[in-house]
């Protein structure tokens, strides 16, 4: 099945809804509330099948020929989860490639967790990595305005989920990020 998640609506569409309703199995409309992983759950919550897949609006697979075989030649059936690269682009072209665990076996405690950057709870080894990847244009802005509304989105999340998580080194770092990449873009003007 295939679950799309409308988190803009209608009059804010870019045209990409009108697609989501001619192939989506279930189009699920989701008033943004700056909560990524409640979005995500959306989804999770609406899912009938055994393995769940998601990927963003800015993003799309180059060929994931090998995660199909992956299923039809029944593989899955030894795995609990799999990984793919996720090509980040930025402003220049250039990229970076990140595995990223993407593929899980669903479980009754299966969720996404964190409100920025979130992470899926209840992954199961083994993990089957995989050598394709999915094109990420999500950090590729346009203008420098585009990048600081980008910026000026994220910072408050990780400030948030700081204050009410704590100070763990990966929030920390993911804050730093930011906000070094936020200096960068203002000191480039």
């Amino acid at each position: 099945e295939l679950i799309v998640v409308d988190t803009v609506g209608e009059e804010k569409t870019d045209g990409s809804l009108h697609v989501a309703k001619e192939y989506a199995t279930k189009l699920l409309r989701f008033e943004w509330c700056n909560n990524f992983a409640a979005a995500r759950n959306c989804f999770v919550e609406q899912a009938s099948g055994e393995w769940l897949l998601f990927v963003d609006d800015d993003e799309w697979f180059e060929d994931a020929q090998e995660i199909i075989e992956f299923f039809n030649t029944g593989e899955s059936d030894r795995y609990g989860q799999g990984s793919y690269f996720i090509r980040n682009y930025s402003q220049t072209g250039s990229y970076n490639d990140v595995p990223s665990v993407r593929l899980v076996r669903r479980t009754p405690g299966t969720k996404f967790v964190g409100k920025i950057h979130e992470q899926i709870t209840e992954t199961f080894p083994p993990r089957k990595e995989f050598t394709c990847y999915a094109h990420h244009t999500g950090y590729a802005f346009r203008t420098k305005e585009e990048r600081e509304k980008h910026f000026l989105r994220n910072v408050p999340l990780l400030e948030e989920e700081l204050k009410t998580k704590g100070y763990t080194p990966h929030l920390c770092a993911q804050l730093i990020q930011e906000l070094y990449s936020m200096e960068q873009t203002r000191e480039k003007g």
